[in-house]
């Protein structure tokens, strides 16, 4: 690789007949041949900016905010004008423009033309010279490399800066053309010379309007003189001839080159554009003026059965503070700063819903979620496993700086009362909601033991008490206990190991807890340095099914100040999350009695369902009781893959004659500590054909989790019983 001289052609015109020669290109027309990569790169840039279209994104950090007064409606009276105070006031609109749109044609680095022949030609330093064409790696050289400085910050809106775009108030700039046919924003100011009395009632709205339109750097072909110097030659294979290169051939070989190490193949000459972030300014900077807000009372007499009134803005007109808006260019890795969203279309994370807590203390489903900014420049939309902590969970990532900051910055959040309801979804107001909920407590008496005894008590396998004397107390926060569900373990430092289940002195007594919800970030309204990550998080303690969708929004604005005199982004994000619950799991039972021979036999089965219903049913050989049962729905949304089910049951056989025919019941089905996804439908089942006169139980909760982050959305007990009795 090197960089090659190409090679034009030029008729010599005194010559007898004319001929034309081939020469290398002398040093002022390789500067001119690389100074024309301007008008390559302006036919099809490597970042092309729209406005008004949905091609591309939206560029961050826009909302071109303008505000102006048009005046109050007029009023008409058969019999005198109304007063100042009965006639309507002069009012102040609000218009935001976000029209300007991204879109990337870096592509790849061009590999095409296998045989080189459409790159120029040259002669090579052989003797005699010989015609070579260049290969892809000197076209770089030559012609691509050299190029890339002309389209620096400091070049701005210069011909060679081809491509480029800035903003103008101008809808003819010089070299340059406008892109789209309505402006990025206005800037309307009442037009107080347009409001007259004789006019009442004058059209509300007459303003003066300033235009900012968005134009791209235009190269001039003109520039670049065909007549003086040709564009380079190269070797047509097809027809085996020496042509010329065109404006269009050499914009189709350079220019896809171009787009790919502007649009960041080459990180030092990287293009970004952004608004009010690093760079160079482009063009005028957009700001807002208005009138101070006064108003005139005027009157209009039109004849004895109708006098008008109608008041006008007045006032001077004044720049509104913090209004400023730039298009910046920026050429590299420069820092930009932006945030994304309106008040009316925030950025959103749809978090998940509640999730089963497990603790009493704080009650049993937890909410909690919202966006990290983080001090490295992200944005993480993120959720906690339980309400009081746990590892956080980062679901996606976005940025507020581009690269790593290179200076403290400072962050505020502000509740967002603006905010209003959409798809159902119900604003949650900065305080919060204070609540009441009853929770039991379950108090659990002396078992069917005949001596005092340590024991453990679990629930779904878990250790939540032990107690040396019979009688133990112990705090679950449940509506229900089944059993089965808990279980007097003998003290493991004892020799001997029995196990007794619970048969009776169960109750339960009821209190009232006060549950919140609030923000749980930094507080708001506040600045806050980014030199550590800062949170706007929400959380609640709503129980799953209680409640629809919610959401908390809030402003969110970067300052290079502590105290917030300099906001250079602004942007809105909404956090939503929903109570209504997908899955309800509903308590089940059956029993199968058998009789009246000495080769019948019970069963009871429960099945979930990979359809999303559950069933429990019972039968019997020669049997009294027998169940087929109905199935109940426990899944409202979504599919059954997306969860997984244990059944932490309990087995008593209800006999303990040992042996062939006489063992009591028997369970079959998945064991109780697994986890079962349920995208395919589980069965258990409990069988006797026992003889001996006694009722066999499979009991336990069930429990429903999702299969992704493992939180438990909701339990409910089954209870199978079974009896045999010839």
């Amino acid at each position: 690789m090197a960089i090659r001289r190409p090679l034009y052609v030029y008729a010599e015109p005194t010559g007898v007949p004319v001929t034309s020669q081939l020469y290398e290109y002398p040093d002022a027309e390789m500067t001119e041949i690389i100074t024309f990569a301007g008008y390559v790169h302006a036919q099809n840039p490597a970042l092309t900016l729209e406005v008004n279209t949905t091609n591309g994104v939206e560029m961050p950090n826009q909302a071109f905010s303008d505000t102006y007064y048009i005046a109050g409606a007029s009023t008409t009276d058969v019999t005198n004008y109304d007063t100042a105070g009965e006639t309507p006031n002069i009012s102040m609109v609000t218009d935001v423009y976000n029209r300007i749109r991204i879109i990337d044609n870096q592509g790849s680095l061009p590999t095409t033309d296998a045989n080189n022949l459409e790159y120029p030609l040259y002669l090579n330093s052989d003797s005699p010279r010989q015609l070579r064409a260049m290969t892809r790696l000197d076209f770089i050289d030559t012609f691509v490399t050299p190029a890339l400085p002309q389209f620096s910050e400091a070049a701005g809106t210069v011909a060679s800066n081809g491509g480029s775009y800035f903003l103008t108030n101008s809808n003819t700039p010089a070299n340059a053309s406008i892109v789209g046919s309505v402006p990025v924003a206005i800037n309307s100011v009442a037009d107080v010379s347009a409001y007259t009395s004789g006019g009442i009632g004058e059209v509300q709205k007459q303003t003066v309007d300033v235009n900012y339109w968005l134009a791209k750097v235009d190269f001039p072909i003109a520039s670049y003189d065909p007549t003086d110097i040709t564009l380079p030659m190269y070797f047509d294979a097809g027809t085996e001839t020496i042509k010329q290169h065109t404006s269009a051939t050499w914009t189709a070989l350079l220019g896809p080159f171009l787009r790919y190490y502007l649009g960041g193949g080459s990180p030092a000459h990287a293009i970004s554009y952004s608004i009010n972030g690093g760079g160079t300014t482009q063009g005028v900077v957009y700001t807002d003026s208005r009138r101070d807000g006064t108003s005139t009372y005027n009157t209009r007499f039109v004849n004895a059965n109708d006098y008008r009134t109608q008041e006008f803005p007045a006032g001077a007109e004044s720049t509104v503070a913090g209004s400023e808006k730039r298009l910046k260019r920026a050429v590299g890795n420069t820092q930009t700063i932006s945030l994304l969203g309106t008040s009316a279309s925030p950025s959103a994370f749809d978090a998940p819903g509640p999730i089963f807590d497990g603790d009493v203390t704080f009650g049993d489903w937890e909410v909690r979620n919202g966006f990290n900014f983080t001090s490295t420049g992200n944005i993480e939309r993120i959720t906690y496993p339980t309400f009081t902590g746990g590892t956080e969970v980062t679901h996606a990532t976005a940025q507020w700086c581009n690269v790593s900051p290179n200076a403290v910055h400072y962050i505020r959040f502000t509740d967002d009362t603006a905010a209003v309801d959409t798809n159902s979804q119900s604003r949650v107001p900065s305080t919060g909601y204070l609540y009441t909920q009853t929770t039991y407590e379950w108090k659990i008496q002396q078992s069917p033991v005949s001596s005092a005894v340590s024991v453990i008590v679990t629930w779904d396998g878990t250790q939540v008490g032990s107690e040396s004397y019979p009688s133990l107390s112990v705090a679950q926060g449940k509506t229900q206990l089944v059993f089965g569900g808990f279980t007097y373990y003998k003290n493991p430092t004892v020799a001997a190991t029995y196990t007794y289940t619970i048969m009776h002195g169960l109750y339960r007594s009821g209190y009232v807890a006060t549950r919140y919800s609030a923000n749980q970030g930094n507080t708001l309204s506040t600045w806050h340095s980014l030199a550590t990550d800062k949170e706007f998080r929400w959380a609640s303690q709503e129980a799953l099914g209680t409640y629809g969708a919610r959401f908390m929004q809030c402003r969110v604005d970067i300052s290079t100040t502590s105290n917030g005199s300099n906001i250079i982004a602004t942007g809105y994000y909404r956090t939503i999350w929903s109570g209504e619950g997908t899955v309800d799991f509903s308590n089940m039972s059956a029993q199968g009695t058998g009789g009246n021979t000495l080769t019948g036999d019970a069963s009871a089965t429960f099945e979930l369902r990979s359809d999303g219903t559950a069933v429990a049913f019972a039968s019997a050989t020669g049997g009294v009781v027998s169940t087929s049962g109905t199935p109940q729905t426990w899944l409202f949304g979504g599919t059954a893959s997306d969860y997984e089910v244990n059944f932490g049951w309990t087995h008593y056989p209800g006999s303990i004659v040992g042996g062939g025919n006489d063992g009591g019941s028997v369970p079959s089905g998945p064991a109780n500590t697994a986890w079962l996804n349920c995208g395919t439908t589980r069965t258990w089942n409990l069988f006797d054909d026992d003889v001996a006169a006694a009722i066999g139980t499979m009991s336990g909760l069930v429990t429903l989790r999702h299969a992704g982050n493992n939180a438990i959305v909701d339990t409910g007990s089954v209870v199978l019983k079974v009896d045999y009795t010839p």
